[in-house]
C-alpha cells in the first residue's frame, strides 16, 4: 500500500489552497472609436485636411494612456494628431476627442496613400495585487488620394441675417441704403480655396409672392479646403422700417446650389448722434471727391499758366 508522508501532504493542500486563493480578475472596460477611418480622395498638393476621431471608454473608472502609431506607407510625415501621439483619456470621462491632421506637401507624388493608425491604451496606474490588466486597442483606417484634378464644392451648415437699419436720405437728397447682413457657415468640400460663386436675395413683403427687391453679390470670403468657417456678407438695398420675407439662394457656377427662407427685420436708424460725413450716401462722397479733384486740377492749370506768362 502506498503511503504519503505527511509533510509531502501538506505542501500539495498548501499548493492547492494557494491556487484556490488567486483569483485574476482581469480589468475590462469597453473601448472603441468614431469614425474608425480617415478618407478623404479628394486631396491637391498643398491641401489640408482634418478629421475628428472621438476614442470612447464604456467604463472610465481611472485614467488610461493611449499611445499612437501612424503606419502610412510615403505619408507618415504628412499625418500628426493635435494631442500628441501620446495623450491621457481621463478618470471619469466616456468620450476623448482628438483632431488627425493631413498637410499634403507641394511637392508630393499623386496618387494613394493608404494604411492605419493604430491606438493602444493602458491603465496609467499600477494594476493591483491579483488583478491582470488588458491593453486595449482599436484600429482607423487610412485612405487618401493625391489628385490633380481641381474639385469645387461646398455644403451650407447654417445661415442667418442680422437685424437691419431702414435706409435714409442725405443732405444732398441721396439715399444712403440699409445693409442685410447675411451669416452663412460654410464647409468647403473641393481642394483648394475657394468660396460659393454668388449670394442671391429676393425680397418680398410680409403675405406677398410679388418680389419687392433682388440684390446679389459675388464678393464672398474664400475658405481654404476642407475648412468649415463662419463667412459674412454685407448688402445695401434700399428698404424702409418692416418685416420682410427673404428668399435666398447660394450658386455654384450658374446652378443654384442652396436655397431658403429667411425673416428679415428692418429697424428705424437714429442718426442724430452721426456725423455730416457719416450721414453721407456714395454718391454724394463721389461728387464731393470729384469736385475736389476738379477744382484742384484748375488752381493747379491757373497757377501754371501765369508762372509760364512772367517767364
Amino acid at each position: 500500500m502506498f503511503k504519503i508522508k505527511l509533510p509531502f501532504l501538506l505542501l500539495i493542500i498548501t499548493s492547492l489552497l494557494g491556487l484556490l486563493s488567486f483569483d485574476p480578475k482581469p480589468v475590462l472596460a469597453g473601448f472603441g472609436i468614431s469614425p474608425p477611418y480617415v478618407n478623404n480622395d479628394n486631396l491637391s498638393r498643398g491641401s489640408y485636411y482634418e478629421q475628428k476621431i472621438v476614442l470612447v471608454r464604456g467604463d472610465p473608472t481611472e485614467d488610461w494612456k493611449a499611445e499612437i502609431t501612424v503606419e502610412v506607407e510615403n505619408a507618415n510625415g504628412w499625418i500628426s494628431i493635435d494631442k500628441g501621439n501620446s495623450f491621457i483619456l481621463p478618470k471619469d470621462v466616456n468620450q476623448v476627442p482628438m483632431i488627425v491632421s493631413v498637410r499634403v506637401p507641394q511637392d508630393a507624388s499623386y496618387g494613394d496613400y493608404k494604411g492605419r493608425i493604430r491606438i493602444r491604451t493602458i491603465p496609467v496606474a499600477a494594476p493591483e495585487q491579483g488583478v491582470v490588466s488588458i491593453a486595449l486597442g482599436a484600429q482607423i483606417d487610412v485612405n487618401l488620394k493625391v489628385s490633380r484634378t481641381k474639385i469645387f464644392d461646398f455644403a451650407l451648415h447654417n445661415i442667418n441675417l442680422g437685424d437691419s437699419s431702414a435706409s435714409f436720405k442725405d443732405w444732398l437728397g441721396f439715399t444712403v441704403p440699409a445693409r442685410i447682413l447675411v451669416k452663412m457657415q460654410i464647409e468647403n468640400k473641393g481642394n483648394y480655396s475657394s468660396s460659393p460663386t454668388k449670394l442671391l436675395l429676393n425680397i418680398s413683403r410680409p403675405g406677398q409672392s410679388t418680389i419687392y427687391k433682388t440684390v446679389s453679390t459675388t464678393r464672398l470670403s474664400k475658405i481654404a479646403p476642407f475648412g468649415i468657417e463662419w463667412i459674412t456678407a454685407s448688402l445695401p438695398v434700399d428698404l424702409a422700417a418692416g418685416s420682410y420675407s427673404v428668399e435666398y439662394q447660394l450658386f455654384k457656377n450658374q446652378n443654384v446650389a442652396h436655397k431658403g427662407t429667411l425673416d428679415l427685420s428692418v429697424i428705424e436708424k437714429d442718426v442724430s448722434g452721426y456725423s455730416l460725413w457719416q450721414r453721407t450716401s456714395n454718391i454724394t462722397k463721389l461728387i464731393i471727391l470729384s469736385s475736389s479733384i476738379l477744382m484742384t486740377g484748375t488752381i493747379i492749370f491757373v497757377i501754371k499758366s501765369k508762372v509760364s506768362k512772367r517767364f
